[in-house]
């Protein structure tokens, strides 16, 4: 339960960091912030994506660990 929360709020993060990005390059366009700002951006949005698959994984190989504790197929 707590790696599928983890993920709903990773996923959520995800989502609020690519409205962010899309803002940054509004506004890299107008000249208003730097390239640095909009590099941030996508630093972050790798790190989450890392992070959501490590959990995926982690959930993935749990489940094959409780079946086979639990003897189910």
């Amino acid at each position: 339960l707590y790696t599928k929360e983890r993920l709903a709020h990773l996923k959520q993060a995800m989502k609020l960091k690519e409205e962010g990005l899309r803002s940054a390059q509004r506004r890299f366009k107008r000249g208003l912030v730097t390239r640095t700002d909009v590099t941030e951006f996508e630093i972050y949005g790798s790190r989450l994506a890392e992070e959501i698959e490590t959990l995926q994984h982690e959930s993935e190989l749990n489940l094959i660990r409780f079946r086979a504790v639990l003897g189910l197929s």
